[in-house]
């Protein structure tokens, strides 16, 4: 009996504080191994999505071109308006409607083309497009087309924002006295014929991602907002490592700087579309640019640098002119990178 009665008792032993603190250990090593395999599946799955979401951009650029030889050029003349804005002097309406605008018939989105009413005898906004109410609708959808599903501050804006941008090439894309070596696969204003790309359509990038602006005016944000650095034009700025210099000399949050990048798929300007090969994916400078906010980067850059920025681990996504998309690392070689920048610059390029 007494036999018996022990055994019970050791059966209805619990755990010992030494067994619990080994399973708890036990525990939180499945834990420590199995999140981060969770989160790298969930990001290689987003880039994946990120990935096609810029082929399925690359199949509308080429279905356009294929029409009239030519790719529609980020901030486009418009002469379809009855009461066209004010042309200023370097040759376009500010935030006029974006090219990705011809794009739409293209990707499944002729509803929102159809949206629009150019005739509009309203006039053009700063930073709304034409202002005529039956436009505001338009201008405003978002489109999960131009999202970066990596990128998690869509949410901060209420209109349509857009993780996708123009390659323009070098840091002053308005200039006309720009040499070929430095022009992008888009001229801002102006279409470009695929006969114009004579650095072959797969060793020139067309389209980039980049993060979108924090969306708080009273908070600088290094990787996402772009600032004012006000040297220009009593400081030119002639060649792209000059424009590097300045942009690397912020050494404290700057009083002036744009939180909205990227917040209108539907405005042409620089500040929402377009991007350049000054500085590096991931650059660990702030893109800036060198006027002050009265030059209207919003429109243009006087000489910028707006480089590719992701989410993604040690790289962005690009698609080359020929509707490839490749992962270009953070670690790419500077000029490398300039030359896939270029449309005829006929630099010999290396591997990428």
């Amino acid at each position: 009996m007494e036999c018996s009665s022990r055994g019970l008792r050791e059966s209805l032993r619990g755990f010992t504080l030494i067994e619990m603190l080994v399973v708890v250990f036990i525990i939180g090593l499945l834990i420590a191994i199995t999140v981060p395999a969770v989160q790298r599946s969930r990001e290689a799955a987003k880039r994946l999505e990120c990935i096609n979401k810029l082929k399925q951009l690359g199949i509308a650029l080429n279905s356009f071109a294929s029409k009239g030889s030519m790719f529609p050029a980020p901030m486009p003349k418009r002469t379809q308006m009855k009461k066209p804005p004010p042309v200023p002097p370097f040759g376009a309406a500010p935030d006029g409607l974006s090219g990705y605008y011809e794009l739409l018939p293209h990707m499944e989105a002729t509803s929102v083309y159809n949206a629009y009413n150019l005739g509009s005898t309203e006039p053009w906004g700063d930073h709304l497009g034409p202002r005529s109410v039956e436009n505001l609708t338009a201008a405003n959808t978002r489109l999960a087309a131009f999202l970066c599903p990596s990128d998690d501050y869509a949410s901060v804006f209420n209109t349509g924002p857009c993780s996708y941008r123009f390659n323009v090439g070098g840091s002053d894309p308005m200039s006309s006295a720009i040499d070929s070596a430095r022009r992008g696969a888009f001229d801002p204003m102006d279409p470009v014929a695929i006969s114009d790309i004579t650095d072959g359509m797969s060793n020139t990038i067309g389209l980039s991602e980049r993060l979108l602006g924090a969306g708080r005016p009273a908070r600088f944000d290094k990787r996402r907002d772009l600032w004012y650095a006000g040297v220009y034009p009593s400081f030119p700025m002639p060649e792209d490592d000059d424009t590097l210099k300045v942009c690397r000399s912020l050494r404290s949050a700057p009083a002036r700087f744009i939180s909205g990048m990227g917040s209108f798929w539907s405005h042409g300007g620089a500040a929402y579309i377009w991007y350049n090969h000054v500085a590096t994916p991931n650059a660990a400078l702030s893109d800036c640019d060198t006027s002050d906010p009265s030059s209207g980067i919003h429109t243009r850059c006087a000489t910028c640098s707006i480089s590719p920025r992701s989410n993604h681990s040690s790289g962005v996504n690009c698609l080359l002119m020929d509707g490839s998309v490749k992962t270009i690392m953070d670690t790419i070689e500077p000029r490398t990178w300039r030359a896939l920048g270029t449309r005829s610059g006929g630099e010999a390029l290396a591997s990428f």
